[in-house]
């Protein structure tokens, strides 16, 4: 969704920083859903812990059989991420990539797919109090936003289901 993302991007293109499109295209997610090697690309825990985040993710609304081609998506999407920061790089410049929360996990996301020569940094953004359990444990950077209204995601799945 363009909404967050869309400061931080303009403000680079107004700095004159190149931006990139990181994610996977559309037209290469159905190949990534079929793609039954792509389970091979986490460890046999951490593809459990992805398909139970695409599980909760959806809210325990989409069908079980579902959940595997799911999580292939979301593996192609960190792989593809990773590629795109890798080929941005350049001498003494540093790549900065916006992701959300599930993207930039050390076990889980782009940084399992980063070349072990690159230095990755993780900084979290988290909204409301500094009493709050850290959304990200892993992040290098916790950064406590403004608090957002609390707004439960699920109501419109279950509404659907």
């Amino acid at each position: 969704p363009w909404p967050p993302y869309a400061p931080a991007v303009m403000a680079a293109v107004r700095a004159g920083v190149p931006v990139l499109g990181a994610n996977l295209p559309r037209a290469e997610m159905r190949n990534a859903m079929n793609n039954v090697a792509i389970d091979d690309h986490l460890t046999g825990a951490n593809l459990q812990k992805q398909q139970e985040n695409i599980r909760q993710g959806h809210c325990g609304q989409l069908p079980e059989r579902q959940i595997a081609p799911m999580t292939r998506i979301q593996i192609a999407r960190d792989q593809r991420m990773a590629q795109t920061v890798v080929q941005a790089r350049q001498p003494g410049k540093t790549v900065v990539l916006l992701a959300g929360g599930g993207h930039v996990r050390r076990d889980l996301g782009v940084p399992v797919f980063l070349p072990p020569t690159l230095v990755a940094r993780v900084v979290a953004l988290q909204a409301g109090a500094p009493d709050h359990e850290p959304i990200d444990a892993g992040a290098d950077l916790t950064l406590q936003t403004a608090a957002v209204p609390p707004k439960d995601h699920c109501a419109s799945l279950r509404k659907a289901g």
